[in-house]
């Protein structure tokens, strides 16, 4: 639940947004939200979005993963 988002947020939140024309309206709606706006890393800029790529748990893809993850920590 959406509402319940700001009882989870850490200091910087990563997100995945999926490919589909729905995933991207319904960030969009997410970020225009009070509650986003009211979460600590959305209001200091610590917010990473990331591709559905970055769901993968397999051996090969996480090691992909840490090796981009400073990359995304940059941005």
């Amino acid at each position: 639940m959406i509402s319940e988002l700001s009882h989870y947020a850490g200091d910087r939140l990563f997100i995945v947004v999926g490919p589909e024309e729905e995933d991207r309206l319904q960030f969009q709606r997410l970020c225009e939200s009070e509650l986003w706006r009211s979460i600590e890393a959305v209001q200091a800029g610590r917010v990473h979005l990331l591709t559905t790529d970055w769901l993968y748990g397999d051996p090969i893809s996480l090691e992909g993963q840490l090796a981009e993850l400073p990359a995304v920590m940059q941005q």
